[in-house]
């Protein structure tokens, strides 16, 4: 999936006043919002999103962790994770163990031909998505938001495939900054990839040093 991205200078993002900065989380822990927009279905909000704790924890992940993880929530949190119920748990049957990748020395490498080919398949209005796309009602929604991509930095969450990258890059995006915890390797000059942890540590040094920052 992917989330569109703004350059801000740490000035410009609104800050709450009844927190320090050190734990400061923006609107992303409240019911605040910058903007409404009404929707189809539902209304657009868009927030300030600028938590200090949550880039501390993703900055410095865990050394050891437990696999396989558990399937279900400790009884602790069931009620806050089910919402009280109204999201019954059902049993797991299907586990996708993709840690050994993540975990991988080995890099995920795209050339630039690789990355060319699928720019070049997109444009020949081919479904290079590797979701279910047989409607084909990925491509008409990215074009409604042209004028958000163009000449805009744009982030993209999670990557084997870089035909999300392919796909926005034909929109023109200034730059397109991918997060993905394997080590991966896509070669264009407009396509930067970087780890969770090493944006956040990024994010928090920015913030330090009053540096612009990508907010997803």
């Amino acid at each position: 999936m992917f989330l569109l991205a703004e350059e801000y200078r740490i000035s410009d993002v609104s800050r709450p006043s009844s927190s320090s900065d050190e734990d400061n989380c923006g609107q992303i822990c409240s019911v605040d919002y910058t903007s409404k927009q009404d929707g189809r279905y539902y209304p657009l909000l868009r927030k300030t999103v600028n938590c200090h704790s949550i880039m501390r924890r993703m900055a410095s992940p865990p050394t050891v962790s437990t696999s396989p993880p558990p399937r279900y929530p400790p009884l602790d949190s069931l009620d806050n994770f089910t919402q009280h119920g109204q999201c019954p748990i059902k049993q797991c049957i299907v586990y996708y163990d993709q840690s050994s990748l993540s975990n991988s020395s080995k890099p995920l490498h795209f050339s630039a031909a690789t990355f060319r080919k699928l720019m070049e398949a997109d444009r020949s209005g081919k479904i290079i998505s590797h979701y279910d796309d047989r409607y084909r009602r990925l491509k008409p929604i990215l074009a409604t938001y042209r004028r958000y991509i163009h000449n805009a930095h744009v982030a993209v969450l999670g990557t084997e495939n870089p035909w999300a990258e392919a796909m926005l890059m034909n929109l023109g995006p200034r730059r397109i900054t991918t997060l993905e915890y394997r080590t991966l390797v896509i070669e264009h000059s407009r396509v930067n990839v970087i780890t969770p942890a090493q944006f956040a540590r990024k994010f928090l040094q920015s913030i330090n040093s009053k540096q612009p920052v990508c907010c997803t």
